[in-house]
């Protein structure tokens, strides 16, 4: 419990600051970071049921998807 506890009051700033920064590519950093590790942990999942799924195809096609949105937002007029 504690290192919870530890662990918000040193992220929870940084990522506060990383987020209001002019510069938005520590925070698209951090949400390609989030992306991965919710995928680690949807695949692991479907592993442990004894569900097929595919990793790597996966995990191209919504790195793909993410990078084409972040392009859309950044080069929309």
């Amino acid at each position: 419990m504690l290192k919870r506890i530890i662990i918000a009051v040193v992220i929870l700033p940084v990522f506060g600051i990383i987020v209001f920064l002019k510069n938005p590519y520590p925070y698209i950093g951090i949400c390609i970071i989030a992306l991965l590790i919710a995928l680690f942990e949807i695949y692991n999942n479907l592993e442990r049921i004894n569900i097929k799924n595919y990793k790597i195809t996966g995990g191209i096609f919504s790195f793909i998807t993410f990078i084409f949105i972040i392009c859309l937002l950044y080069t929309s007029p």
